[in-house]
């Protein structure tokens, strides 16, 4: 399928040629892609790098997506993994997802995505555990909920 570029807004075409590109991609891809950024961001290279901070850019541009690629990596690994004393990828990655794609979700599109979040909490002791490693990005109303989900108390 071409695109083509309007005269009257370029940057608009551009992006929605750009959407559709990465939707093209499956739940389990970006899933995995954001796994292999997450295990050493800081060492990733530089298209390791471009696909992991991608997934950021969908909870902004493509929310039910991201939605569905946070479970993903989130389901990956298992409870037993997050609750050891040490480090372990699994608190990595998670941590990772939590402090990026679910805060930048929640920041966007904390409305529309607060009761899915608070549903999943409920049932999934790993997305009670994801969280807890957020910073507020969102309004008092949905951090509150966000913090009782996550099984602490408001600040």
């Amino acid at each position: 399928m071409g695109w083509a570029i309007s005269a009257s807004d370029p940057l608009a075409d551009i992006q929605r040629a750009c959407q559709f590109v990465a939707v093209k991609q499956t739940v389990e891809q970006i899933g995995a892609e954001w796994i292999a950024y997450a295990r050493a961001p800081g060492e990733a290279s530089g298209q390791t790098q471009s696909d992991g901070m991608s997934m950021l850019e969908l909870s902004e541009e493509q929310p039910e997506f991201a939605w569905a690629v946070i479970k993903h990596v989130i389901s990956q690994y298992s409870t037993g993994d997050l609750l050891i004393d040490y480090r372990t990828e699994a608190q990595m990655v998670i941590g990772l997802v939590a402090a990026g794609p679910i805060e930048d979700l929640l920041q966007h599109h904390g409305p529309e995505f607060i009761d899915r979040i608070e549903t999943e909490a409920r049932s999934d002791l790993r997305v009670r555990w994801a969280l807890r490693g957020m910073y507020q990005t969102t309004t008092d109303e949905i951090w509150d909920r966000v913090q009782a989900a996550s099984g602490r108390a408001a600040d």
